[in-house]
């Protein structure tokens, strides 16, 4: 309960209609009992106040009769407004365009690595960024003065099957791939960042 008055109170203060608060709530599907409780009444609670709430969850893992989808029904049930926003894997150019906004490439460029995404992560946005994290490690993946980030094609086709364990680690059974990279020290940095989406990414440069 002090929990509770704590949070509401917050935001009732941080709430207003000068300055909107979005709140994000990630992995709902591994939420606890404590958690799923708050949320019902910071629902009810952010009636009229300049309040939205984004939750996120894999859906692969929330099926009829788990807490969270019981926990959805009844937030419907007693009139609270929901909206599902399905979040699919990008497409091939989507992605394409993602490493060459990373790597500071043309789509052209990237379009070669962009098709190994596709084979190796489904083209799911966490994966490509894990996935490229894991090329950074293995030298596949670097940083050229001269010419920036660069790779070569057949070396990162050849990607060892280490990678689908770690996949396998990471994700669970569901899910077939992984990526991201970054430098370290006086290197440039390149990551492949997540947007306000519940899985959409972009990419930046450091």
């Amino acid at each position: 309960a002090r929990l509770f008055l704590a949070v509401q109170r917050f935001l009732e203060a941080a709430a207003t209609s000068q300055h909107p608060l979005v709140l994000v709530l990630d992995d709902l599907q591994w939420a606890d009992a404590g958690s799923r409780e708050l949320l019902p009444e910071l629902a009810l609670a952010s009636s009229g106040q300049a309040l939205l709430i984004l939750g996120a969850y894999r859906d692969t893992e929330v099926r009829p009769g788990h807490p969270l989808a019981v926990l959805i029904a009844e937030l419907e049930r007693v009139g609270i407004p929901i909206q599902s926003l399905p979040v699919s894997s990008l497409s091939e150019d989507a992605c394409a365009q993602m490493l060459a906004e990373a790597a500071g490439r043309t789509p052209q460029d990237t379009r070669p690595l962009a098709a190994l995404m596709a084979r190796k992560t489904g083209n799911t946005p966490l994966l490509i960024e894990h996935l490229i994290d894991h090329l950074y490690a293995q030298g596949l993946i670097h940083f050229e003065p001269s010419v920036g980030w660069t790779w070569e094609d057949a070396a990162v086709a050849a990607i060892d099957t280490a990678w689908n364990d770690a996949v396998a680690t990471l994700c669970g059974p569901t899910l077939v791939g992984k990526t991201s990279w970054g430098g370290c020290g006086s290197t440039p940095q390149m990551r492949c960042r997540p947007a306000a989406t519940t899985s959409g990414h972009c990419c930046g440069a450091d």
